[in-house]
């Protein structure tokens, strides 16, 4: 496996989650929280939409990143690999601290698909032959 099929892939899963994210901002906004209202609401919105944002940003870097010598293109897989670990943990803090609001934790196969490709790219950026 390749680092280049790697950041192809964990680029449009990080594209798809973004667009997600940033066209329902609102409706995640509201979930379990029906009273939320004004510019508590808009905040929250606006937050969800800068997440969102983000993911864009991420996931355009990772598919740049694709065209790199396989060395320098390990290198950026190795660190998106510690984010995606990073961000499993901050997703799975969120299933244990909001488990009174259910409707805002973090969906489970979101959390296992990213922990996935978290291991994938540890792989391949760690895998020490040419193949790889």
């Amino acid at each position: 496996m390749t680092p280049r099929i790697v950041l192809t892939v964990v680029g449009l899963f990080v594209l798809l989650h973004g667009a997600l994210i940033y066209l329902m901002a609102a409706d995640f906004a509201i979930l379990g929280l029906p009273e939320m209202k004004g510019n508590n609401l808009l905040a929250t919105i606006a937050m969800h939409e800068a997440v969102g944002f983000f993911s864009f940003f991420l996931g355009a870097v990772l598919l740049a990143a694709r065209n790199l010598e396989i060395s320098a293109a390990k290198i950026v897989l190795k660190g998106a690999s510690i984010g995606l670990c990073i961000l499993c943990a901050g997703a799975t803090s969120h299933v244990f601290s909001l488990q009174d609001i259910p409707e805002q934790q973090p969906p489970l196969p979101i959390v296992v698909i990213f922990a996935l490709l978290a291991v994938w790219s540890s792989y391949v950026s760690l895998k020490k032959d040419g193949s790889a």
